[in-house]
């Protein structure tokens, strides 16, 4: 397995801090983990905020894995992504390299400069009603 990750939950928002590179098996146990941490999420809107470090490269296989984990969470209430980059070299190509997971996923995305700007865009994506 290639990438880590720590992940918890903070009122509406899964606070995902993930080191890459990334390949199929650390994207399907990150995957496993969150699943088991949005227990308490879903029923709501909520969002995520993702602290990426080392090098946010995924393998083909990881990244079509990741785009069809957003696409089930959205099934289960997720509404948002911020992400911050911090310790990462060429940000541009990793943003360009990241982008496609949310678009083919239909996911409202930010790339933010700092924790405060990513939270703040966060929670003014999550609507404040309750999903059926």
């Amino acid at each position: 397995m290639h990438g880590s990750y720590e992940v918890g939950v903070e009122g509406r928002i899964l606070i995902s801090r993930v080191t890459g590179p990334w390949n199929l098996e650390a994207v399907e146990a990150y995957s496993e983990e969150v699943n088991r941490k949005i227990k308490q999420l879903i029923g709501q809107p909520w969002g995520v905020l993702a602290i990426v470090s080392g090098e946010p490269i995924h393998t083909p296989e990881s990244m079509q894995e990741m785009t069809d984990t957003i696409r089930f969470h959205r099934s289960l209430g997720r509404c948002a992504t911020a992400l911050i980059f911090v310790d990462v070299e060429g940000v541009h190509f990793m943003k360009t390299m990241l982008a496609p997971m949310y678009i083919d996923s239909k996911e409202p995305y930010y790339f933010a400069d700092d924790e405060a700007s990513a939270r703040s865009w966060l929670i003014e994506q999550l609507p404040k009603t309750t999903v059926a």
